[in-house]
Order: structure tokens, then C-alpha cells, then sequence
């Protein structure tokens, strides 16, 4: 019998003597991304399948992607995973200009509030973000 199984047995068995389970948490599928870049929240300048857009003012050396996070194990107590994630991603791109400047995910620069990288698939790597990470921005 598998974690989720064993938890909700439990959860019934407790219920049947008479205790309250807590209300699940609320969630949202709005993770409220928005970069902030010299000190001032820059929201998104586009939104598409998943893919937000945002511009970052001109002498910026360092942003920070913020977004809403949650634990895993809060919504799904039967999960041992108590890291706080923010939003995962597939893939990060600077423009600047006409340069487009692909920052790989598992790029070194990317330590403050990035969890390591994950594989999807056989090539396909993923990172998760704590809330609260920074994004070096390369010099031009």
C-alpha cells in the first residue's frame, strides 16, 4: 500500500472516532509571476499558453522572479516533499534588442531561489523556483 492510500485510511479511521480532519488549503492556478528589477515590481507584458513575457528596464543587472508558493505535502499530506515551490519552468530567455539570450536552466548563475534541476522525459530538464529567485542579467 502506497503513501496516499495508507493517509486517506487514516484520515477515515479518524473521522470515525470522531475527529475533524483540517479543511484543505486554498489554491489558485494564478501564480502572480512578476519580476522585480531595481527595486520596482515589473508585471507581465504578455501572457501566452503559459509563456509571460516581461521587460526588463535597461541597466539592470539582477532581477528577482517572484510568484505565490505552496508546499506540496500541504495539499497532499501523503507527499514527503516540504520544499516551498514557486513556479516551475521550461525554459528562460533574455532579449535584449534584437539578441535573444537563451539562460540555461541549469545555468550557474541560477543558485539564490532555485531548486535544482529536474528531467522530464529523457531530455527534458524543468527547475523549480522557490517563490523568491534571483535571474542574473548578462552584461551586454
Amino acid at each position: 500500500m502506497g503513501g496516499e492510500p495508507i493517509w486517506r485510511a487514516l484520515a477515515e479511521r479518524s473521522e470515525s472516532l470522531g475527529l475533524a480532519l483540517p479543511p484543505p488549503p486554498e489554491t489558485t492556478n494564478d501564480p502572480a509571476l512578476r519580476l522585480i528589477a531595481n527595486g520596482r515590481e515589473v508585471a507581465p507584458v504578455s501572457i501566452t499558453l503559459g509563456k509571460q513575457t516581461f521587460v526588463v528596464p535597461a541597466g539592470t543587472a539582477v532581477v528577482r522572479l517572484r510568484s505565490r508558493g505552496a508546499r506540496p505535502c500541504e495539499t497532499a499530506p501523503w507527499i514527503p516533499d516540504d520544499r516551498l515551490l514557486g513556479v516551475q519552468l521550461r525554459g528562460l530567455t533574455l532579449r535584449r534588442g534584437d539578441d535573444v539570450i537563451p539562460i540555461p536552466l541549469d545555468h550557474p548563475g541560477l543558485g539564490v531561489g532555485w531548486w535544482q534541476t529536474e528531467r522530464h522525459g529523457s531530455a527534458a530538464l524543468r527547475r523549480w523556483t522557490d517563490g523568491d529567485a534571483v535571474v542574473p542579467v548578462p552584461e551586454p
